[in-house]
């Protein structure tokens, strides 16, 4: 289920380790009890800085992977 404050603490998480060049939500429409987010990271993030992130975010069940 989607709570407020979502947003912030994903990028409070990502901000840990990297920049966030771009956000986009999606399925904004009728189911508001999941919400899709596509994060651009900037260029030249490497591939363990990316798997540090997405521990974190799976830690806080922030991923549905």
């Amino acid at each position: 289920m989607v709570k407020k404050g979502s947003l912030a603490q994903i990028s409070k998480i990502i901000n840990q380790y990297a920049s966030i060049a771009n956000v986009m939500t999606l399925d904004t429409e009728k189911d508001r009890s999941l919400r899709r987010l596509l994060i651009t990271l900037p260029a030249g993030v490497s591939n363990e800085t990316l798997n540090q992130i997405v521990t974190a975010l799976e830690k806080k069940r922030f991923l549905n992977c």
